[in-house]
């Protein structure tokens, strides 16, 4: 029945002459039901005359009301059709997203990942994790998935002749990633059991992380 109702819609709304076909036959019944006393009362001598006018002028109110309606049909069905193409739009744009997402943790270094995959496994919460690489806390640090709190300085590694070997961070932060973030990852995770596209080597990340309750001891 639905589909009935919509394919009338559809070509009431793409065919343009239907509204003059409608007016024209709704006027001629609307001329013929006019009572007596309002079709005499038009200021015309010939009875024809009275009909012809009384005709058009019905034809004229009804097209006037089926072009209203016809309008406002199109109106709807335009915001409708706009509606729903942003709806895929956002989704279309969300799933790249979450590819692009995917797609960098694929790459992303091993502590970075797993850190990521730690968060999203516990539900996001203040992490304090160990510091003591170069490349990887860089990568960590530098990045802007990551609220952080109490993060450490670098310190420079010096060489017995006295020269910088390395710079690197020591001691440990606190960290968790934004929210939204967490949101998506928690997503691509539930929709395709993985954040990366490749198998991913376990990280012993539980020896980088000092959980909430055990944090005194990590200091």
């Amino acid at each position: 029945m639905s589909n009935t109702a919509g394919e009338i819609a559809k070509f009431f709304l793409n065919k343009s002459w239907v509204v003059f076909a409608l007016s024209l036959i709704a006027g001629f019944f609307a001329a013929i039901l006019i009572p007596d006393e309002w079709r005499n009362s038009i200021p015309l001598e010939n009875n024809d005359l009275r009909a012809i006018v009384s005709f058009v002028v019905a034809w004229a109110i009804f097209y006037v009301i089926f072009s209203g309606i016809r309008g406002l049909m199109k109106l709807a069905t335009d915001k409708i059709k706009s509606s729903n193409l942003k709806k895929q739009n956002d989704e279309y744009r969300a799933r790249q997203n979450r590819e692009e997402i995917k797609d960098y943790l694929t790459t992303s270094p091993d502590k970075f990942y797993w850190l990521v995959e730690h968060l999203v496994e516990k539900g996001n919460p203040w992490t304090y994790v160990y510091a003591g690489s170069e490349y990887e806390d860089d990568y960590i640090m530098n990045t802007e998935w990551f609220l952080i709190e109490d993060a450490p300085k670098k310190e420079q590694i010096r060489r017995n002749d006295g020269k910088v070997h390395q710079e690197i961070y020591t001691g440990r932060y606190k960290i968790k990633l934004h929210d939204w973030l967490y949101e998506e990852l928690k997503t691509i995770k539930s929709e395709t059991k993985s954040l990366s596209h490749k198998h991913r080597t376990k990280w012993p990340i539980e020896w980088e992380i000092a959980e909430n309750n055990n944090k005194e001891k990590a200091k």
